[in-house]
């Protein structure tokens, strides 16, 4: 049976350990200056809170666009650019649809 070297096994597992937090601080690292610190971690939540606006401000605005799809459809107005269409003169003509006074 082989004897281990506890010396050397702790020696590398420290070694494996700093590589790893070295590879992990270059990935963190945000602002180039080769340590992971508070700037970095300012500059990721900065990134996050505007990655949270933008897709707000896309919910809202798909939300918007729904509700004036919804309303156009509910009111039905004329346009002028309707009367030719073949929907609006079939609604009108089948009795299925709203008729104007």
């Amino acid at each position: 049976m082989k004897k281990i070297d506890l010396g050397q096994a702790k020696k590398g597992a420290l070694g494996v350990l700093e590589k790893t937090k070295s590879a992990i601080a270059k990935i963190a690292d945000q602002n180039d200056d080769e340590k992971f610190d508070m700037q970095d971690v300012s500059l990721v939540a900065s990134k996050v809170g505007e990655s949270v606006k933008n897709g707000a401000a896309a919910l809202k605005e798909s939300a918007e666009e729904r509700t004036r799809a919804l309303e156009l459809k509910s009111l039905q107005p004329i346009f002028a650019e309707v009367l030719d269409e073949r929907d609006f003169v079939l609604d009108c003509f089948s009795g299925s649809g709203t008729t104007a006074v």
